[in-house]
């Protein structure tokens, strides 16, 4: 989840599918940012047994990998979510919890 992470009920879903790992990103100070709906995910994906990494970085642009918007994009940041996610993809996240 990419500078959003609703809760399960706003998207028609009861629950988190059993054992299917998740990150959560987003920047301290996205002025979108619930962190009441962050910890209603993240309990969802925990208690369906799978495994959650949830990183905060600083800064406030709720779309800061895209370098299309200036006022929000954050290079290093950007950098670095993307090199977790795709560590993510690549290492059998997807298989299970761990």
């Amino acid at each position: 989840m990419l500078s959003g992470a609703l809760p399960l009920d706003m998207l028609g879903a009861s629950e988190w599918p059993a054992g299917v790992p998740a990150q959560i990103h987003y920047a301290l100070r996205d002025p979108f940012r619930r962190q009441e709906w962050i910890d209603a995910v993240a309990d969802a994906v925990r208690s369906a047994g799978a495994r959650l990494e949830a990183f905060d970085y600083p800064g406030e642009g709720h779309l800061f990998t895209d370098a299309s918007l200036p006022d929000e994009y954050d290079a290093e940041n950007a950098e670095t979510l993307w090199h977790r996610v795709l560590r993510f993809c690549s290492t059998g996240a997807h298989a299970g919890a761990a």
